[in-house]
């Protein structure tokens, strides 16, 4: 830790990022760096900058701001929210923000116990623009939230377009270490996005996609599309272990093509269940928040989770449509009925500055194959190094 005083009252401090504060007023600033070495048994291997990112953010009374900038990839604007904060039990958030959900969801990408979530879009909300009222009380936290439904500010500079607004809800009930919980999202009439759908599903082993979409240049529309999620968890001093069923679930998807119109309505679901547990060989086991898991910045740390995925027959029929004298196979998705897999991990948290994780991950494609690869089965050996200032 690095105290020092400034002029007129100001003071720094260094001590998990920089602070500085001025009376009532205080700034910070961090940034995190993820760098991934990942091999493949039978395919390529790859290193990568899984994250890097810039957080800057301020306090005054009871109002706080957030702005976060992420540089992996295409950089983009992450986070960017204002929380009014008067009470405990009555809190609003309005900005871009991670659409409350569930726990795995909403834990920091600092801060997973393995090197990937179960699960990713469309299953998953993912940021988007809108506003939240939040609090808790007793044993309870909630929120309750209306949003754009078209992603963060790279995906539609000018929000959403079509008038579906997004509305959300959690809950989470904890006492003496147990938490359930549940949330989920109700979206009308909209047309399917790159961020939520026709990206597909990405694997758990990131190197491809569970799912991806047929034809991702043909439009489509949904009736409605709703995601609801169910979880819950036990935490001790060196054990934690939690389940959490996530799903999403298009009724009366549209697909159509350029030229012939209309040409297929589907409805169906896509369902995730996964379970792990986490045993601290030292330091302490991760603690629940409404926003997600937190770590223990320092201490060892062995954990196993399995997962499956199930994807509704319908979503993955295939449409065959003559265009211009060919056949042409559309439809919505394509790739596994059945994804299974299990990830075997360890952490070595040595301070909030340094953190180490070792994963291998199975995969296995029941009734498919992976899109990405072809094959039914994918193993990956991983191993990340974060470092946070």
């Amino acid at each position: 830790m690095i105290h020092a005083a400034l002029l007129y009252g100001i003071t720094a401090l260094y001590a998990n990022g920089l602070t500085v504060k001025a009376d009532e007023l205080q700034l910070t600033a961090g940034a995190s760096l993820q760098f991934d070495s990942r091999f493949y048994v039978g395919n390529t291997h790859s290193f990568d900058i899984r994250r890097a990112r810039v957080d800057l953010g301020g306090n005054w009374r009871w109002v706080a701001l957030r702005l976060q900038m992420a540089f992996e990839d295409t950089p983009y604007l992450r986070n960017a929210y204002v929380d009014l904060s008067p009470r405990p039990w009555a809190r609003v958030r309005g900005g871009q923000f991670k659409v409350p959900f569930s726990s795995q969801w909403l834990t920091g990408d600092t801060e997973l116990p393995f090197l990937e979530r179960p699960a990713a879009e469309p299953i998953y909300p993912f940021l988007d623009r809108g506003l939240a009222v939040w609090g808790s009380a007793s044993m309870a936290s909630w929120a309750v939230g209306v949003f754009d439904g078209s992603g963060i500010e790279v995906d539609a500079p000018k929000g959403d377009t079509d008038g579906g607004k997004v509305a959300a809800a959690r809950v989470l009930l904890q006492q003496w270490g147990a938490s359930i919980g549940g949330g989920g999202t109700f979206e009308p009439e909209s047309a399917v996005s790159k961020r939520f759908d026709t990206r597909g599903l990405q694997a758990v082993t990131t190197q491809g996609t569970l799912l991806k979409w047929r034809q991702p240049d043909w439009p489509a529309t949904f009736e409605a599309r709703a995601r609801w999620a169910a979880e819950a968890s036990w935490t001790g001093r060196r054990l934690a272990v939690a389940a959490e069923w996530a799903a999403v679930r298009y009724h009366r998807l549209r697909l159509t093509t350029p030229t012939k119109g209309e040409v297929a309505t589907v409805s169906g679901t896509i369902q995730n269940i996964s379970a792990w547990a986490s045993w601290a060989i030292c330091g302490s086991a991760p603690r629940l928040e409404f926003w997600g898991w937190r770590a223990d910045p320092r201490g060892l740390e062995v954990g196993l989770r399995g997962g499956l995925t199930v994807v509704d027959q319908a979503l993955l029929r295939p449409v065959a449509v003559d265009v211009d004298g060919g056949t042409v196979i559309g439809g919505a998705f394509d790739g596994a009925r059945y994804g299974l897999d299990l990830t075997v991990g360890i952490t070595a948290a040595f301070s909030h500055h340094l953190r180490i994780q070792a994963n291998y991950t199975w995969l296995r494609a029941l009734e498919g194959a992976l899109p990405s690869s072809g094959r039914a089965n994918e193993h990956m050996w991983a191993l990340r190094l974060q470092g946070r200032i």
